[in-house]
């Protein structure tokens, strides 16, 4: 009771100092209960805008160390402990910022926080702050536009509110953790189809080729993911080869990271569902990697469903057909047509469909006893 007194009370040392202890005690994760019962926390949002940086500091301090614990998320949400995080992300000092910003990632884990966040105005002080010196900074703000962008009405606000640029450039970061996590926010953005079109349109596609180069598995994944989302758009399938963006992403199919593979996987069969790049799919070497996944040798079945999606896609030109049958496709399919998966199973039935569509292929295809399991 003392320290709430103090901090809501005229004198400008004494509430700096009540502000402090409150931020303190709040450090230890027992303590979160009594504060939020005597007021203490609710004593720190007017001091949000007070004129003593000190005590700003303090209370951004105070209220990060109580948004770590997401039990507190749903009393901070309805406590409005958002709109004065804005007024703090929006302060000149960086430590103060700092503090508001990690608060609003954790804060970000919870649905309701995430829009009203949004709601508050709250993107463009955060993205302002892509301009900061601090690597500490920029990566705070990269996590939490990655978990701002986990609702899908903010996957298309950061992009309308010019949150683009700043992905792009954290893309390129020296910095591993800003770079991966710049290419996460990037990937789920680009799960809204209405970002899609705009997002190709900035030029992003040369960005994530030459991020795909990157050391990290975790920055690549994120890229690959990415590429994967926007090539769910049949429209843009023709651009994103165009744009070069298919050979960068075959060798990403033998990733020593399966999640790799698996976007990858996923990219692939995305892109080869246009008639005009199965060819380039061929020609690009994405064939024995995807027959790999097709068979499960690293152990995912995601991979492998995006794989066979894959295969059955590039069998429906028939100009792919003499190597398919070359790389023993057709025994790899007879088998998958007795997969305890239905989505395999129908994968591989129409990948045989397409190849019954050339006589020359038939022999083959009852040699290999796929007609008993297709009856």
């Amino acid at each position: 009771p003392c320290l709430v007194q103090f901090a809501r009370g005229e004198d400008t040392v004494s509430r700096r100092f009540g502000c402090l202890g409150i931020g303190n005690l709040a450090i230890v994760t027992a303590n979160h209960q009594e504060l939020f019962d005597s007021g203490a926390i609710a004593s720190l949002l007017p001091l949000a805008v007070c004129d003593d940086l000190e005590t700003r500091r303090c209370t951004a301090f105070g209220l990060n160390n109580v948004a770590s614990n997401e039990k507190n998320h749903r009393v901070l949400e309805r406590m409005g402990v958002l709109r004065p995080l804005v007024a703090l992300i929006k302060d000149k000092d960086q430590d103060t910022h700092l503090q508001a910003c990690l608060a609003v990632r954790q804060l970000s884990l919870t649905p309701k926080c995430r829009f009203q966040f949004v709601e508050m105005k709250g993107l463009q002080p955060l993205l302002a702050l892509a301009d900061s010196d601090s690597i500490e900074v920029q990566r705070e703000l990269a996590a939490a536009l990655r978990n701002l962008s986990l609702s899908e009405q903010n996957k298309i606000s950061i992009v309308r509110e010019g949150g683009m640029d700043v992905l792009i450039k954290f893309a390129h970061s020296l910095d591993v953790e800003i770079a991966h996590q710049s290419c996460g926010v990037l990937a789920n953005l680009a799960e809204a189809l209405e970002n899609q079109g705009p997002m190709i349109e900035t030029g992003l596609l040369q960005h994530l080729k030459y991020v795909l180069r990157s050391k990290s598995v975790d920055v690549q994944r994120e890229a690959v993911r990415a590429i994967g989302n926007l090539s769910a758009e049949y429209s843009h399938t023709a651009a994103i080869v165009a744009a070069g963006a298919l050979l960068p992403l075959v060798p990403t199919l033998s990733s020593p990271d399966f999640l790799c593979q698996r976007y990858a996987a996923m990219g692939i069969a995305n892109l080869a569902t246009n008639m005009g790049n199965q060819p380039k799919i061929m020609q690009a070497g994405a064939l024995q990697p995807i027959i790999s996944l097709a068979r499960r040798d690293n152990g995912d079945l995601d991979s492998q469903r995006y794989a066979v999606f894959a295969l059955c896609n590039v069998a429906a030109t028939r100009a792919n057909h003499a190597q398919l049958v070359q790389a023993s496709l057709i025994e790899l399919l007879a088998a998958l047509l007795d997969d305890e998966d239905s989505q395999i199973r129908n994968a591989a039935c129409f990948a045989i469909a397409n190849l019954c569509a050339n006589p020359a292929n038939h022999e083959e295809i009852l040699d290999a006893h796929c007609l008993g399991p297709l009856i």
